[in-house]
């Protein structure tokens, strides 16, 4: 039999997509979700080298652009042929793309958008992995009004797809707590100057701000709020957190708040958490992720909310054997899966991981977010 061999079984490769901005204000996010992925993805392969399955992470730069977006989906799908699609990272671009996925009947992952239409109502395909706009908006209208005691709120936000949903969320949790709005004032994303807007709120006596667009531009109104002289609390989506606010500002980055997951802010880290902190420190060592010090700081939910999207797919693309339609089914069965920010449990009604999960409310200053206060909505 010398001369006679026997092929070797051939592992099936999983193709899972990931769409983002590499560059402009929004690339940190991208970075921040790339390193995680392709650390699981690392992991997943060495795992299961001969033995199954073996997982490639397909990338597409869709620039922040709705329309770029749109053509990287159906890449993926049509002449990539991903069973899973990680992003857009923006709201704005990931909007469009979901009737794409939807027909195609490929699981769609947010793990960075937040707008609350992506499932609510559901969409059979989409799952989320990140603070949605519902929970935030109801968190820090509660904060400021039932906690803060505040009467007179300005709202500001910006004019996309991620701001003025996230706006109208809130607003809509003021006046059910019986708070109208003293102003609600909008801006194009990349304006460097909404002074107008912000002195229209100063003169209608905004005993505090609201602010909703990404951190760049948070920044900017934080800057127009100094120029008019506003020494009043700004509070904002969890944007905030991002280092194109605070690392920006400087010294102006005070008296600023904002919502964000605690799994990192707090002192005693989850066994996940923990672990999952000590792999990518591991591989990446100190970065603008983890943070400089021995210790994880805040922003490792960033990534984390990348790894654990993946990993889930990875999870029922196993049991699904690769099979996208069955990928989808599987992930709205998935029940009490340990993620790094908590179990995830989803359902027929319900495609948010982490509904449930802690949040904090932050103080923003020049060194970056500190838990301030536990807080929650009763």
């Amino acid at each position: 039999l010398i001369g006679i061999g026997f092929a070797q079984p051939v592992d099936t490769v999983l193709k899972i997509g990931f769409v983002g901005p590499y560059s402009g204000a929004s690339a940190e996010y991208t970075e921040a979700g790339r390193r995680a992925v392709v650390m699981a993805i690392d992991e997943f392969n060495a795992q299961w080298k001969g033995k199954g399955f073996q997982a490639e992470l397909v990338e597409k730069d869709d620039t922040s652009n709705p329309t770029r977006g749109v053509n990287a989906v159906n890449d993926l799908i049509f002449r990539d042929k991903v069973i899973a699609i990680l992003g857009p990272v923006n709201s704005g671009v990931f909007k469009p793309t979901i009737p794409v996925t939807k027909e195609a009947g490929i699981l769609q992952l947010s793990w960075m958008g937040q707008d609350t239409e992506f499932t609510r109502p559901i969409t059979p395909n989409v799952f989320r992995f990140a603070q949605p706009n519902f929970a935030q908006a109801r968190q820090l209208a509660h904060y400021m009004v039932k906690k803060k005691g505040f009467k007179r709120v300005g709202v500001i936000h910006d004019n996309t797809a991620y701001g003025k949903p996230g706006a109208a969320e809130f607003t809509a949790e003021l006046k059910a707590l019986g708070v109208e709005p003293v102003g609600d004032e909008s801006f194009n994303m990349r304006d460097a100057d909404v002074t107008p807007q912000l002195l229209k709120l100063k003169q209608g006596n905004a005993e505090a701000i609201l602010v909703w667009a990404i951190g760049n531009d948070q920044a900017t109104v934080k800057r127009g709020m100094a120029k008019l002289g506003m020494d009043i609390p700004l509070y904002g989506a969890n944007s905030m957190v991002s280092l194109g606010f605070w690392t920006v500002l400087g010294d102006l980055a005070t008296n600023t708040y904002t919502t964000y997951f605690d799994t990192y802010a707090k002192t005693n880290l989850s066994p996940s958490a923990k672990a999952f902190a000590e792999r990518y420190f591991k591989k990446y060592g100190n970065d603008k992720y983890y943070g400089p010090g021995k210790d994880p700081y805040f922003y490792l939910v960033a990534p984390a909310q990348g790894y654990d999207a993946v990993n889930a797919a990875l999870k029922v693309a196993v049991e699904a054997k690769g099979d996208p339609k069955k990928m989808v089914t599987l992930m709205e069965s998935l029940r009490d899966w340990q993620g790094v920010l908590g179990p995830v449990t989803f359902g027929p009604d319900d495609h948010e991981a982490y509904e449930g999960s802690s949040y904090g409310i932050l103080e923003v200053s020049g060194k970056g977010p500190r838990l301030l206060e536990n807080y929650d909505v009763k």
